[in-house]
């Protein structure tokens, strides 16, 4: 890559201003070489300068005799100079505005008055940064690098650029860059000299302005392009404009005048700044380490006071402080507020220990610009440890006054460390990416992937805070778009192409991060959105241009290396890919028909969008047929829409030919699907074939070109773009006739149904052209009612018509009153009624009907069509033709029937049954709503049936153990969860009556599933305020059929309700009690859902089961647990129990069975671990769940041994003695006493009070045990 002047710019501010003279003396002397007001206006002659009284700019006339302004003083100054270089003011004349109207106003460019010949500009406003030479006239011409840059211009080469704006630079002719060019100054010595067209010529007696841009150039490189004789020094200034003068007629005229006085003047400066040391600019006390990067040594504030910008041209930095020396930096650069450095490079300290940087920064009017001085340390600062080196801002050079500078602005001295280790950033790419070629229009494409590897050690994370990337290719930011930098697949920063950098932020972005010892690879993303016949070529041009942070020491490793990108890619024009569609599927057409589709194809265009100009389609007729390409007329691309993309062009050719379209259209990105339209006329023969195709085997088949790039779509040419090199065929088309076949299907199946039934269908009738050449228009049908022996016609009224979905206007009614008379019916269709059968294709019609309330029943209907005679000879027939030619159509008949839909005895029939998914048994809380049952309904023949009323009868009706009162409420929910109007009341009795509000419960006949009701309840508080009473048998039944009441829904008629089996449906028998315990068995260590590592099995003491026992809704108190302990090899003793729901363990048993009297006494029998009874107990609060470890002694524990501990549950409910519930020592004597618990309902409660039982539905445990826990070795 050529390394070419670039110079940063921030911002730009630019205003054109004219020269601003401020005169000393009073308004009656402002006028040296003056033309006084006296109406005596004197002659001026080309170059000379002229200023008008109240007008402070200042002019000058061209060889035309009119006039230009200097946009600048900068350009006044480059023209007009003393002895010591500062601007000569004492040339110009003052003239009335009276005097000055004699001279145009120069219109044709350049129209102002630009910089002396080989002065040095910039473009200020344009983002490349690249600096010109001025030559004569007018021309400028690219510096191209740095080196030629001193060649020329000598070292300090930075320092004579002047900025000037866009416009300007524009107004330039530019000219190859073959140094010297004409207009170039040189000196070598005491001599000056000019480069002309003749080679280098000695300028005698140089003026100021000629020795001022003159550079010290040797004598053996003038020597090589030597002219002979010289160039006088005042020719050089003659052409000010370097323009030619504009070739015209001769003239003459005379005048005179006279005037006098004197003045002075001086150029006001452009803006105020202060500069100062910023107040938060590093302190004392810190260090720098080596291989270290943007350090940030010196912070200073620039403040604008003025009301205008002000651009600072360039600035000087210079290493100071003591002991330090310039070889511990590699570098030193400037950081803007943004983090973002001044100079694209470190810059090495000079002799005089400085670095100028001539990059612009912009001060905006009335604000503070904050800039810090940074340097970059050596790999080794071994000889440079403990040196306290500063960095100063030495000078900077703007058009402004400046204050705060008379001695430089000097930061804290910065300690240099060489033994601590700081972060290290192993920078690679990976994957390496191979050269590839990209169409215009590729999307979400990875230019270049970045692997960064922390390969600190000492427990150094990073976090990458910014990345830039250079693309060294030959595409701009034009063409691309849409650029981010992409980690994991996800989108972390997005960034736009400024003078082919890309940079993104990545401060404070999480997945900036890097571990110590872990890698993440940062991927260049973005669209290509121009550019054709470009490259793009994505690099990390510097190691700077990543900005890696190692957050221990707080400081910025310098990464190992850039990234020299080895992917290159270049930007292709679109693409377009033809296939072939069965969107016009291979089928028959028919002759001498009008808009016939005959081909379909998919143009995919990948990308930029195409226009195609022209396109030759090739016809291919059968071998044998008579058929011919010119038999196909009025020929038409259109969209998948139907949109016409060409106009009409007829085919040609005897036999196979061609049809090639002129019309223009676009193709945009994406898949375009063709059709190929047409006519075509009578002359060909049933059964001949016709096949049409995209050829693109000749490249003058088509003429298309990229819409963005312009390029050319070529087929055959190479590189080709347009794809496949072959032809790409449609469907094959045979010329054939019209055809509809009519056939009555057996759906639906023979149904009985209700007198009064409404719109019930009764057929279904098919149309089919599936062999027609095209499709078909029905326009009338004739169907037949075909009643039983002991039915009439009449009784099917408004019958109706439904045709793929859509219902037809007409309506139909039976007329016969006889019974057993078949009656035909005719149909004739008009306007949209008329339907179309497309070829290839079917439609069914659906026949619905109304069964008059009064029907016979028994008897039955059959509705079709077919071509079998009803008992009045008459056979059913369709008119149809063709829907696009009007021809006729002979159409064929099945002799399939209908199904016959019987006549039934209103009100129909319901099953009652209980539901698959009924409640389980359940230990419910009191004042809670519950669901008790699931009953299931389904209605079984005619109509649909609609529940009025039914009862419901207590599961339990012992007044002992059960009572109405235990239930606040009772009603049902649907399947949906909705409460069934009407259902909700409050039982007073053991045998319930719900009444169910009208339509609320309406069971289809159609449903097969049937519909279920849920029997939910508000259970009674148990207190002694309240009515519930602990341990009470809760559920309900439908006893017998008689007590469901239902009625058809169309009808009214009641129903015949039935029960599905001998035995009522029957809901589960579940428990009340003021609350419940609910187990959870734990892994010993951690909780369910977690995944921890479980303790292996040892001698010694081991923890062997956990659970956790929950009160729900109240308070419940513990009396006895017992576990089944099983063993394989090892054995165990000792075992306790402990409560470890606090960090306090309390063991809650014995070994050795002597009772504790404040806690449970435990004992082991066989394989099972029980308590031995006593007055202890564990209360479970609703707000604190207990939970308890049980833990013991393993002794003889080897390879592979285990112990499996469960614990055990009840298979039924306690026997009952004298009361619902028992006290805990009667439990115990129970034959199901493996888990005791009191839900604490007695008034005075104790292990003593009767409200004690046993663990019989207890959420956790099954009637047999818990999920086993298993600990091995």
């Amino acid at each position: 890559m050529t390394d070419v002047i670039t110079l940063s710019k921030k911002a730009f501010t630019w205003s054109v201003v004219v020269v601003t003279v401020m005169w000393s003396m009073g308004a009656a002397a402002l006028m040296p070489l003056v033309v006084n007001a006296d109406n005596h206006c004197g002659d001026l002659e080309p170059g000379d300068t002229f200023m008008v009284e109240g007008n402070n700019g200042v002019y000058m006339v061209t060889e035309d005799l009119e006039y230009m302004s200097f946009p600048s003083a900068a350009i006044y100054k480059s023209w007009f100079m003393t002895d010591d270089y500062e601007a000569d003011w004492s040339g110009y004349a003052t003239l009335t505005a009276e005097c000055a109207g004699n001279y145009d106003q120069r219109r044709d460019d350049p129209n102002y008055v630009g910089f002396f010949p080989g002065s040095l500009i910039q473009d200020t406003q344009s983002f490349s940064g690249k600096v010109y030479v001025v030559g004569n006239d007018h021309t400028i011409a690219h510096i191209p690098d740095e080196a030629s840059a001193a060649k020329w211009f000598g070292d300090n080469w930075a320092s004579k650029i002047n900025g000037v704006t866009n416009p300007q630079a524009l107004d330039y002719t530019l000219v190859d860059s073959n140094f010297p060019i004409a207009g170039m100054r040189a000196m070598n010595g005491d001599n000056y000299y000019v480069y002309t067209t003749g080679g280098w010529s000695m300028v005698d007696d140089a003026s100021a302005n000629v020795r001022y841009w003159s550079t010290e150039i040797s004598m053996d490189l003038l020597n090589e392009d030597m002219a002979s004789g010289s160039t006088a020094g005042s020719s050089l200034t003659e052409n000010v404009l370097q323009i030619p003068a504009t070739e015209g007629g001769e003239g003459e005229g005379e005048g005179e005048g006279e005037g006098e006085g004197e003045g002075e003047g001086e150029v006001v400066p452009a803006g105020a700044l202060t500069v100062s040391l910023a107040s938060d600019t590093p302190g004392e006390g810190l260090y720098v380490f080596e291989g270290s990067t943007h350090n940030e040594f010196t912070k200073v504030s620039i403040e604008n006071t003025s009301d205008a910008d002000v651009t600072i041209n360039s600035m000087a930095v210079e290493r100071a402080g003591g002991p330090a020396s310039d070889d511990a930096f590699s570098g030193v650069n400037v950081m803007l507020a943004d983090s973002s450095l001044l100079s694209s490079s470190y810059k090495t300290l000079n002799s005089s220990h400085q670095a100028t940087f001539t990059e612009d920064v912009t001060v905006p009017a009335n604000s503070t610009v904050e800039l810090s001085i940074v340097g970059k340390m050596v790999a080794s600062t071994d000889n440079y440890a403990g040196e306290k080196p500063v960095l100063k801002l030495a000078s900077i050079d703007t058009d402004a006054s400046v204050s705060g500078m008379e001695n430089g602005i000097t930061g804290n001295a910065i300690e240099v460390n060489s033994t601590v280790t700081i972060g290290v950033a192993t920078v690679t790419e990976s994957p390496d990416r191979g050269n590839v070629t990209e169409e215009v229009g590729t999307e979400g494409f990875d230019f270049l992937s970045v692997k960064i590897a922390n390969d600190s050690g000492n427990d150094i994370d990073l976090a990458v805070e910014s990345m830039r990337f250079n693309n060294a290719g030959s595409a701009d930011g034009a063409d691309v778009a849409n650029l981010s930098l992409v980690v994991d697949g996800n989108v972390i920063a997005t960034a736009e192409m400024m003078n082919n950098y890309v940079t993104f932020d990545l401060s404070g972005v999480d997945a900036g991060m890097i571990e110590n010892g872990r890698n993440e690879t940062f991927v260049l993303r973005g669209d290509i959105v121009g550019g054709s016949g470009r490259t793009l070529d994505f690099d990390i041009k510097k190691v700077d241009d990543i900005m890696v942070r190692d957050l221990l020491n707080e400081t910025y490793p310098t990464p190992n290396a850039a990234v020299d990108g080895n992917r290159v890619v270049t930007i292709s024009r679109g693409t377009l890919n033809v296939s072939k569609t069965n969107t016009v599927s291979a089928g028959k057409i028919a002759e001498d028909s009008d808009d016939l589709k005959l081909g379909s194809w998919n143009f995919r265009v990948q990308g930029e969008p195409i226009d195609i100009r022209s396109i030759k389609l090739d016809i291919e007729v059968g071998a044998s047929a008579t058929l011919q390409a010119a038999d196909f007329t009025k020929l038409k691309l259109v969209n998948a829409a139907g949109q016409a993309l060409t106009g009409a062009t007829d085919g040609s050719g005897a036999g196979s030919g061609s049809v090639t379209f002129s019309d223009s259209f676009t193709l945009p990105i994406g898949n375009n699907e063709i059709h190929l339209m047409g006519n075509l006329n009578a002359d060909g023969t049933e059964d001949d074939t016709v096949q049409f195709a995209v050829d693109f085997t000749v490249e003058a088949n088509l003429d298309a070109v990229g819409e963005t790039t312009g390029d050319s779509i070529t087929i055959v040419t190479s590189p080709a773009y347009a794809f496949p090199n072959a032809e790409s065929d449609a469907n094959l088309l045979t010329i054939s006739s019209l055809s509809l076949s009519v056939l009555t299907l057996s759906q639906p199946a023979a149904q009985t149904i209700a007198q009064g039934s409404s719109n019930h269908l009764y057929s279904t009738i098919r149309f089919d052209a599936s062999d027609s050449a095209e499709d078909v228009q029905v326009t009338d049908f004739e169907f037949s009612i075909r009643p039983s022996a002991t039915a009439k016609s009449n009784e099917i009224q408004n019958i109706r018509f439904v045709v793929d979905g859509t219902e037809l206007s007409v309506t139909k009614d039976g007329s016969d009153t006889d019974v057993q008379d078949d009656e035909e019916i005719t149909v004739s269709l008009s306007g949209d009624d008329q339907f179309v059968v497309p070829k290839g294709g079917a439609v069914n019609m659906l026949v619905y009907a109304d069964l008059t309330a009064g029907a016979t029943a028994g008897g039955a209907h059959t509705i079709d069509l077919r071509s079998t005679a009803d008992d009045e000879g008459a056979t059913n027939a369709v008119t149809a033709q063709g829907a696009t030619s009007g021809s006729d159509i002979t159409e064929t008949y099945s002799t399939a029937s209908a199904s016959a839909m019987t006549v039934g005895a209103a009100g129909g029939t319901m099953e009652v049954s209980l539901a698959s998914d009924n409640t389980n048994a359940t230990l419910f809380s009191a004042g809670t709503d519950v669901e008790l049952a699931a009953f299931r309904f389904y209605a079984t023949t005619t109509e649909d049936v609609e529940l009025e009323y039914l009862y419901l009868t207590q599961v339990v009706t012992d007044t002992s153990s059960s009572s109405y009162k235990d239930y606040d409420e009772i009603w049902f929910v649907d399947e949906s969860g909705t409460e069934v109007a009407g259902t909700r009341m409050a039982p007073t009795s053991t045998k319930p009556k719900i009444n169910f509000s009208d339509d609320a419960f309406v069971v289809s006949k159609d449903d097969n599933n049937g519909a279920t009701l849920y029997l939910m309840a508000d259970l009674a508080d148990i207190s002694n305020s309240a009515n519930g009473v602990s341990d009470h048998f809760l559920g309900y039944k439908i006893n017998v059929k008689a007590d469901v009441t239902a009625v058809g829904a169309l009808t009214g008629t009641g129903t015949g309700e039935f029960l599905s089996s001998t035995d009522a449906p029957t809901g589960n028998t579940h428990y009340v009690y003021r609350g419940v315990p609910k187990v959870e068995i734990l892994p010993i260590v951690g909780e369910v859902s977690e995944s921890a590592t479980q303790p292996a099995l040892g001698n010694g003491a081991n923890d062997l089961f956990r659970f956790r026992v929950t009160a729900l809704n109240n308070d419940i108190a513990l009396s006895s647990f017992i576990f089944d302990i099983t063993t394989t090899g090892a054995n165990v003793t000792d075992l306790y129990i402990y409560n470890v729901t606090t960090d306090t363990e309390e063991v809650l048993n014995d070994t050795i069975g002597t009772p504790d009297a404040d806690i449970y006494t435990w004992e082991t029998s066989g394989a099972d671990w029980t308590t031995a009874e006593a007055s202890g107990q564990v209360k479970v609060p609703t707000s604190i769940p207990q939970t308890f470890l049980v833990r013991g002694t393993v002794t003889g524990a080897s390879s592979g041994d285990s112990v499996r501990v469960r614990m055990a549950g009840d298979a039924a409910h306690v026997a009952g003695t004298d009361t619902l519930m028992h006290t805990s020592l009667e439990v115990s004597t129970d034959a199901n006493d493996d888990f005791i618990w009191s839900d604490l309902s007695a008034g005075s409660h104790s292990v003593s009070t009767d409200d004690w039982t046993n663990g019989y539905l207890v959420k956790g445990l099954n009637s047999i045990s818990s999920t086993a826990t298993t600990v091995s070795l």
